[in-house]
């Protein structure tokens, strides 16, 4: 009421430009003040509607909290971020006011140990709780590789160095567009200023990936994520990575006979499992 006490004692007083500045600021106030009270007269009649009732039951069950990744000495583990409903967007999704849990809208739980914070850490694995994994494959034998990707879809990601990258990047072009995403499998410097001539040819997700015991100094100087993994075979594969299954993890595996021969077993084993692979960049999300 004060507020309008002296809105009204400024507009008798005030010249004609004054007088309109504060017509508008009125209309401005008058605005604010009908869209809060509608605004709260709508969420209150809600709060009765089956509807709202009907997703606001259902809420405890469908939120999950934040399950937190942690750091090592090797490295960094991720999170599994969590989820609650945003209610009212929730509402407003739902066609014909009928309950639909697949059109439930929800706001992320960030947590501590993520991507946006372990910038200057190695990731060791992504995180525990999902049953998804990354297989990554080397592309060294453009041959055997043409044949490996017969067997294989886009979800499988690919590494490359800087020199065959150089040597082959008409068929890198074209399996970028083909929906793979290729990353630097960690060499040396020299090799790694090369693919990164190149990157914008390609496909990438700029990730440089080892199995060696080396902290790829010069990825992180042009900003690129470090992963690291223990799990590089180059026979055997089949049998190596099931013994070796971890939620979250990654497997390299080079594009050899040995993998031509095993890859598709590999493939269905993981499917009947429910185990997903995934891109390297969903993954890490």
């Amino acid at each position: 009421m004060k507020i309008i006490k002296v809105y009204a004692y400024a507009y008798t007083f005030l010249g004609g430009k004054m007088r309109k500045v504060l017509e508008f600021i009125g209309i401005c106030f008058l605005l604010i003040i009908t869209f809060y009270l509608t605004d709260k007269t709508v969420k209150l009649a809600n709060k009765k509607d089956p509807l709202m009732i009907k997703i606001k039951e259902n809420e405890k069950h469908l939120n999950k909290n934040c399950i937190e990744g942690y750091k090592t000495k090797d490295g960094v583990i991720l999170s599994t971020p969590g989820k609650e409903v945003d209610i009212y967007e929730s509402y407003s999704n739902m066609e014909n006011k009928i309950y639909d849990e697949s059109k439930i809208v929800y706001k992320e739980i960030k947590c501590k140990v993520s991507m946006e914070n372990s910038k200057d850490d190695i990731i060791i694995s992504a995180s525990k709780i999902n049953k998804e994994l990354a297989i990554f494959i080397i592309i060294d034998d453009i041959n055997n590789f043409k044949k490996i990707k017969n067997k294989i879809n886009n979800n499988y990601s690919l590494l490359i160095n800087g020199k065959t990258l150089k040597d082959n990047i008409d068929y890198i072009e074209k399996l970028s567009k083909e929906g793979y995403v290729i990353n630097y499998i960690n060499d040396n410097k020299d090799d790694f200023i090369l693919f990164d001539q190149y990157k914008n040819k390609i496909n990438t997700s700029n990730i440089c990936v080892t199995y060696l015991d080396d902290d790829m100094s010069y990825c992180k100087e042009k900003g690129y994520t470090r992963i690291k993994t223990k799990y590089y075979y180059t026979s055997n594969i089949y049998n190596n990575v099931l013994s070796n299954l971890e939620n979250g993890s990654f497997y390299i595996l080079r594009s050899n006979e040995k993998t031509l021969e095993e890859i598709g077993a590999l493939s269905k084993y993981l499917k009947a499992k429910n185990i997903d692979i995934m891109g390297i960049s969903v993954l890490l999300k």
